[in-house]
Formats: C-alpha cells, sequence, structure tokens
C-alpha cells in the first residue's frame, strides 16, 4: 500500500494536472460527441467523393472552424485522413483478395489507379502490382467479404511495425 502511495505522490508531483470545471468538461463532452459523429461520418462515406463542405453543412459548421477543429483533434488534415482510410483499405483488398486494381481504386474511394500507384509508391516503396507480387500468399488469396476486411485484425512483425512507425514519423503522424 505505501507503494501505491508513493506512486501517487510522484504522479501529483511531478506530471501536470489540474481540476477542470463543469464548463471544461461540458466543452470536451461537447468535442468528443462533434468529433463521434463527424467520424462516423467519414467512415461510412470515404470511399464516394467525400469533401469537408459535406461535413460543415452537416455538422452546421464553417469550413475554416471545421478545418482546424480537425487538425487539432486528429493531428492531421481531413483530405490525409480520408486517404489514409482510402489506402488502408486498398492496401487490404491488394493484399487479401485478387480483385483488379481498377476495381480496387472504385471501391475504396480513388478516382484513379495512377493516385493509388503513387500513394503505394510513396508509403511501400511499390506499385500494387509489385506489392501484391512480393508479399503474395503461398496457398493463393482467399477471397473476403468487404465486410470481413472491415474486422479484420492485422500482426506485423517488428520490421513492419518500425517501417510503419518511421513512415508515420516521415509524415509528421504520430501514434
Amino acid at each position: 500500500m505505501s507503494s501505491l502511495f508513493e506512486l501517487w505522490g510522484i504522479l501529483i508531483n511531478y506530471y501536470p494536472w489540474h481540476i477542470i470545471t463543469e464548463k471544461e468538461k461540458a466543452e470536451r463532452y461537447n468535442k468528443s460527441n462533434r468529433l463521434e459523429h463527424i467520424m462516423a461520418y467519414i467512415d461510412a462515406h470515404f470511399t464516394d467523393k467525400i469533401l469537408l463542405t459535406d461535413i460543415a453543412e452537416e455538422e452546421h459548421l464553417s469550413l475554416n472552424y471545421l478545418s482546424h477543429f480537425f487538425k487539432d483533434m486528429i493531428g492531421m488534415s481531413f483530405q490525409q485522413y480520408v486517404a489514409l482510410l482510402r489506402f488502408d483499405r486498398a492496401r487490404r483488398l491488394v493484399e487479401h483478395t485478387s480483385m483488379s486494381i481498377t476495381t480496387i481504386c472504385m471501391e475504396c474511394g480513388f478516382s484513379d489507379y495512377r493516385y493509388l500507384n503513387n500513394i503505394y509508391k510513396k508509403q511501400l516503396g511499390y506499385t500494387p502490382i509489385e506489392y501484391r507480387n512480393s508479399h503474395a500468399v503461398t496457398d493463393g488469396y482467399i477471397e473476403k467479404k468487404a465486410t470481413d476486411l472491415e474486422n479484420m485484425q492485422e500482426f506485423y512483425s517488428r520490421e513492419e511495425s518500425l517501417k510503419l512507425l518511421k513512415i508515420a514519423e516521415t509524415q509528421g503522424i504520430f501514434i
């Protein structure tokens, strides 16, 4: 018990903290609630043509406020976030299906396969076809429904994890 009290004392004395007021508590709740609505909208529409103005209208906010709000809360711009969602979905489809790259582009909301190729090259150093060929499953690809891919868990090796962290660091995304 004394060790717990000692740890508690260290936390209180050495780490910044303050008691929040009811007003601050309400503001934080409203912000998190607003962010939850925004993220739900993005998750439902990121494969379509989605604009920040659409969300601003939906949330009854100015475009400028929403842009700053999103960047402050998520740590990246709206366009970066949507591109990351699309890329992540495309990567899973490339890895786990035999769908054509053009079909994957349409499934993920990319307007052009060249854009997906550029993102792949930038993120992983390969085009989608090269990536598929170099990371092929020996038993062949297993077709999965899109809903199954949404709920998939992925486990990375130490090397893959370090590579992803370096990519995130170079883009200014801190996990």
